[in-house]
């Protein structure tokens, strides 16, 4: 088209960074920061693996939108240690993923009643 102004290229987001995990009973909560570097991102990639070393490559166990930097991902099970990645992505692809952490849930029990002493 004679005068139109050429669009820049898109590129990937950078990769976000500070990923953190907790747990709790079922329950692992992750947060991390936005990427500062690459192109502007649609969104989150969270891959989830039961090992270190986890593949940001296959599957994500889910998606969160370009204005969330935390998940709290309640399909876990208690005594089980989980590894996470995250990964920004647009529509050039995806771009590197995060550190990676991890975290255990544990259940909560019943807390100890302490006994009285009968005075």
């Amino acid at each position: 088209m004679a005068g139109a102004t050429p669009q820049a290229a898109i590129t990937v987001p950078g990769a976000p960074s500070g990923l953190t995990a907790s747990a709790g009973d079922a329950w692992i909560n992750l947060s991390w920061t936005a990427p500062t570097g690459g192109g502007a991102q649609s969104g989150y990639k969270i891959f989830r693996d039961t090992t270190t070393g986890v593949s940001a490559t296959g599957t994500p166990l889910t998606t969160v939108a370009n204005t969330e930097t935390a998940y709290q991902d309640t399909t876990v099970t208690n005594d089980t240690t989980y590894w996470y990645e995250v990964v920004a992505y647009n529509a050039a692809g995806d771009g590197p993923p995060s550190n990676e952490a991890s975290a255990t849930p544990t259940g909560g029990g019943v807390a100890a009643i302490p006994l009285r002493r009968a005075t």
